[in-house]
């Protein structure tokens, strides 16, 4: 496994999304570093490498994270996951091979109910099968169809990511966020949780990140006024600030 790090002090881990660039944590890296060792782990299958013969359930990739982490004196760590990254690392922290401190969860999910799950196990067959084009339907996931259209460049971006991995890893991703339902488990946490999401995502709505913060001990959740599914590009400033104020407290 690639972990892209830089800077140096107490760590914090970011995790990205399925799928999402490391580039996509560029401005919190950019507030982080000057202070802390920040490093971002790249899952294998991405960026050209091979697929993680393991598979990418939940519990697997927390597993590798905790032991990719630990090869590089990091046992401790804030940690912030992104998308199918906060499901991640949910899974981290419950996991306890790696000491979290603080979550911080943008765009996130712990587990869905059954209507989604239907539509989640349809879509990663359609990928898996290659039966359609993934570049509109996942800018529509990601951008608010204001915003995208205002924002051609942006839309294009989002689009491109689709392409950081095959369609058989995305398909295995999409299957594997199917399986374990987290939200059972999350009273165990005990350590502070923040809920960003933008109010109208549509990758990962709302409600789910209120399910997060329901049922841990120390939760709060945070609503972007007209967000979608990319806050760090749509409403950077904010959503960096946000970051950066409860991770490292200052």
């Amino acid at each position: 496994m690639d972990i892209h790090e830089t800077g140096s002090g107490p760590a914090i881990v970011l995790l990205h999304g399925a799928p999402s660039p490391v580039s996509y944590f560029a401005p919190v890296i950019e507030a982080l570093a000057p202070t802390h060792r920040v490093l971002c782990p790249v899952l294998p299958g991405y960026a050209g490498s091979a697929p993680h013969p393991g598979g990418y359930g939940v519990w697997e990739t927390a597993r590798l994270f905790a032991e990719e982490l630990a090869s590089r004196g990091v046992h401790e760590a804030a940690v912030l996951g992104y998308s199918y990254g906060a499901y991640r690392a949910l899974a981290l922290a419950l996991a306890g091979s790696l000491k979290v401190t603080r979550l911080y969860l943008l765009s996130g999910f712990a587990g869905f109910d059954e209507p989604a799950l239907v539509e989640r196990r349809q879509l990663a067959g359609a990928v898996r099968a290659r039966a359609m084009d993934l570049h509109p339907l996942f800018v529509q996931m990601v951008l608010p169809p204001a915003y995208a259209a205002a924002n051609p460049a942006v839309a294009a971006e989002i689009a491109g990511w689709i392409d950081l991995v095959s369609p058989e890893v995305l398909a295995d991703e999409v299957d594997a966020s199917t399986i374990d339902d987290l939200r059972p488990r999350l009273h165990e946490l005990d350590v502070p949780v923040l809920a960003r999401v933008g109010e109208l995502d549509a990758g990962a709505t709302p409600p789910l990140s209120r399910a997060i913060i329901e049922r841990v001990r120390d939760g709060a959740i945070e609503i972007a006024p007209g967000g979608g599914h990319a806050l760090l590009i749509e409403d950077r400033a904010r959503t960096t600030a946000s970051v950066v104020r409860f991770l490292t407290g200052r």
